[in-house]
């Protein structure tokens, strides 16, 4: 195991802690995101142990496939999208090489406040009074369209709107969706990015100070 300091904007500082596992039929790789310099120990702490968790059900999901019998390659990594201004945000990703292809199997945003500590959901961003579902499903669907790509709605997009996982960017928000949920694929993520000054008058106050600089 390793930890490589890889980000430390402002205050708040983004390690890199690499893990592996290599056995008959099954090598895991982890590299998990440490989070240190906010302001709240409590929400650190809490930011750690959500990532590390994740980082820990990957791989006993990829090590219970290999014990069927199947070679099993993986690799658990992180990025970090935004690391500014008081809002971070970074990126967990998995794939899986298995049976002779390669699978995204995981993509999932965490943004955070680098004070508190606190995770923040979609619809946390926006004032409850501001039509934000409206404009980005019609922002995806605009989006769907330029792509030559299906929106399949099993799960109504507007009900899973605001607690849907995303990024954040300097730039844009990051809207993320499951491509076999939505989009008929057997596994792989869609990404629309929406630019953040384009929906400045929806977002609510503690947003609006992060997010626009």
């Amino acid at each position: 195991m390793s930890c490589i300091s890889i980000s430390a904007a402002g205050t708040v500082g983004i390690s890199k802690f690499t893990d592996e596992v290599s056995k008959e039929n099954f090598n895991y790789v982890s590299n998990w995101a440490l989070i240190s310099g906010v302001d709240n120990t409590d929400g650190q702490n809490k930011l750690n142990s959500i990532i590390r968790e994740q980082a820990s059900e990957r791989l006993n999901i990829a090590e219970n496939l290999s014990q069927t019998g199947v070679n099993v390659s993986g690799n658990f990594t992180f990025e970090t999208a935004r690391n500014r201004h008081g809002i971070i945000s970074i990126i967990l990703n998995e794939t899986l090489e298995s049976s002779g292809s390669t699978r995204q199997t995981f993509f999932k945003g965490i943004t955070f406040n680098g004070q508190t500590g606190k995770i923040y959901r979609l619809m946390e961003l926006f004032r409850k009074d501001s039509n934000y579902i409206d404009f980005i499903y019609d922002e995806i669907l605009l989006q769907c369209s330029e792509k030559d790509i299906t929106l399949n709605e099993t799960t109504p997009l507007k009900n899973r709107l605001p607690i849907c996982d995303y990024y954040i960017t300097d730039e844009e928000i990051v809207i993320i969706l499951p491509s076999n949920e939505y989009f008929s694929k057997e596994s792989g993520f869609e990404q629309f990015p929406i630019s953040i000054e384009r929906m400045k008058g929806m977002y609510n106050e503690e947003a609006l100070r992060l997010l626009i600089i």
